[in-house]
């Protein structure tokens, strides 16, 4: 929307040069690098796979933990754990996940990389939530690696809730490490 502000009423290579320095900055912070790397790169090893019949073969089950983990995360934590969910863009129903790119982007712009600095009882539990999904992960190391990952984290997102900006289970790993996450799911 920036783009098209800052853009439409200037000629076109200063708007080009508008877009640019736009993109440099939001590709900067955490939640786009995340979206790339799940919603293009994953999406894209997942459909080359499936095309081929060829997804990684414990794809199932570990959706199906990633979802487990989340919902029971949730629901362990009550009313506090729904309100933390609905903030944090975890999906908590049985219907597969809509990816919206755009609602994922409004979700972390309310606070960007609330997630490394909670403030509030609301962040501190989604949080919570979050790592107990991300944990899953740790399981399958051995059985996802390179872009598969990627496929994984992707799926996750569309059919276990979750989030979009946070890139998915693997991503999350990655960037916090299995120690932390242990203690964040406390």
């Amino acid at each position: 929307l920036d783009c098209l502000e800052r853009g439409l009423p200037i000629d076109m290579d200063p708007a080009v040069s508008q877009e640019i320095d736009i993109f440099k900055d939001l590709v900067q912070r955490i939640e786009p690098r995340n979206m790339i790397g799940s919603m293009f790169l994953g999406r894209v090893e997942y459909d080359r796979k499936r095309r081929k019949g060829a997804l990684p073969e414990k794809l199932d089950a570990f959706i199906a933990e990633v979802k487990e983990a989340l919902l029971g995360a949730v629901n362990e934590r009550g009313s506090a754990g729904s309100a933390a969910a609905a903030f944090a863009g975890i999906a908590t129903s049985d219907q597969p996940h809509r990816v919206d790119v755009a609602e994922a982007s409004g979700i972390a712009a309310r606070r960007p990389a609330w997630f490394d600095a909670p403030q509030e009882e609301r962040e501190r539990v989604a949080l919570a939530i979050l790592a107990k999904g991300a944990l899953v992960a740790s399981a399958y190391l051995g059985d996802f690696e390179g872009l598969e990952r990627s496929l994984a984290d992707y799926a996750s997102i569309r059919d276990a809730g979750f989030p979009t900006y946070m890139g998915g289970p693997f991503a999350m790993l990655d960037r916090y490490g299995l120690d932390l996450l242990r203690g964040m799911s406390g």
